[in-house]
C-alpha cells in the first residue's frame, strides 16, 4: 500500500478563489484515493464479499461446548435438505448418552441477506425441534418425523420466512417470541 500524504499550508492566508481551487483539488485527490482503495480491496481475495442471497450453515455435535459450532460454508436449498438428511442425529444421540454434559445435535442455516436463522436439533430419535428467528420474531416447535423440518428448510430457502413463521407459530405446542416493534404493529393492526 502506498500512503497518501496531503500537505496543507495553514500559515498562509488564502483568498476565496484560491481556497475553492485548493478544496477542489483536495476533493479530487480524496475521490481518487477512495476509488483506489475500493479497486484494491475488490481485486484481492482478502476482502469478504457480501452476497445478500448467500446462505451458510453450521453444525453442532453433542461433544461441542454450547458456544461451539463447525462452519460448513455456503449452501443452497437442495444442499441444505441433503445436509439435514445426512446429519448423524441418531449416532449423536447415542454418543450423548456417554457424555456428562452433552449439547443437542444441531444443524443451523443462516441467510446472508436478512440474518434469519433456521435451526433443527434432535432430542430423541426421529423427534426434532425447529427454531426460526427472523425480524425479531422467534418460534420453536417440537415435531415428529422429517417431513416438517424438510418443509421448513425449503420454505426458508425460498424466502417465504414470514409465511413460515406464521405457519410454525400456529401449530399446537409452538413457543413464540415477538420483538417489541412487531408486537406494537400487531396491536395496532399492522402486519
Amino acid at each position: 500500500m502506498f500512503p497518501i500524504r496531503l500537505r496543507v499550508n495553514v500559515r498562509r492566508t488564502v483568498r476565496a478563489p484560491q481556497l475553492r481551487a485548493n478544496v477542489g483539488c483536495y476533493q479530487i485527490v480524496m475521490q481518487c484515493a477512495i476509488l483506489m482503495a475500493i479497486a484494491l480491496l475488490g481485486g484481492c481475495g482478502s476482502a469478504k464479499r457480501y452476497n445478500p442471497q448467500m446462505y451458510t450453515y453450521d453444525v453442532q455435535y453433542v461433544d461441542f461446548r454450547t458456544d461451539q459450532v463447525k462452519d460448513m460454508g455456503a449452501v443452497d436449498a437442495a444442499g441444505a435438505v441433503s445436509a439435514f438428511r445426512s446429519f448423524p442425529f441418531k449416532e449423536q444421540l447415542e454418543k450423548a448418552k456417554t457424555l456428562s454434559e452433552p449439547t443437542f445435535p444441531t444443524i443451523s442455516f443462516r441467510s446472508g441477506g436478512d440474518e434469519a436463522v433456521l435451526a433443527v436439533w434432535s432430542l430423541e430419535p426421529d423427534e426434532y425441534e425447529i427454531y426460526l428467528e427472523q425480524n425479531e420474531e422467534k418460534v420453536t416447535l417440537a415435531v415428529r418425523g422429517e417431513a416438517l423440518p424438510i418443509d421448513a428448510i425449503q420454505s426458508f430457502f425460498n424466502g417465504s420466512r414470514a409465511e413460515l413463521y406464521e405457519r410454525l407459530a400456529k401449530q399446537p405446542g409452538a413457543v413464540t417470541q415477538r420483538g417489541f416493534w412487531n408486537r406494537l404493529k400487531s396491536l395496532f393492526g399492522g402486519k
